[in-house]
Order: structure tokens, then C-alpha cells, then sequence
């Protein structure tokens, strides 16, 4: 986390295109399984639950 601009963290994290993709993916559906919303990605689920 940068402490001297914590704006800048917000636009690096939504600056990740896997990160818009998966906002995204949410807001669409509203609610979704796991599952169904790792299965969009091409990784694990643990690295979908980190982004």
C-alpha cells in the first residue's frame, strides 16, 4: 500500500485487467458460485480469490 497516495492503490488494483473482468463478471451476474466464476479465468481458484 502506497501511504503517500492511497488513491494510486486503488487505480493500480483496477488497472489489472483480470481485476475489471472480474468486477465486472459480478456485476453482472449479481451472485455467482465459485466455481462458475473461476471457471471464466485461466487460473486457480486461489489465485481468483487473490485478485
Amino acid at each position: 500500500m502506497n501511504e503517500n497516495n492511497p488513491l494510486r492503490d486503488v487505480f493500480d488494483a483496477i488497472a489489472d485487467p483480470a481485476r475489471r473482468r472480474l468486477i465486472r463478471l459480478l456485476a453482472e451476474a449479481k451472485e455467482m458460485p465459485l466455481h462458475e466464476l473461476t471457471a471464466q479465468f485461466q487460473m486457480g481458484r486461489t489465485a481468483v480469490q487473490s485478485i
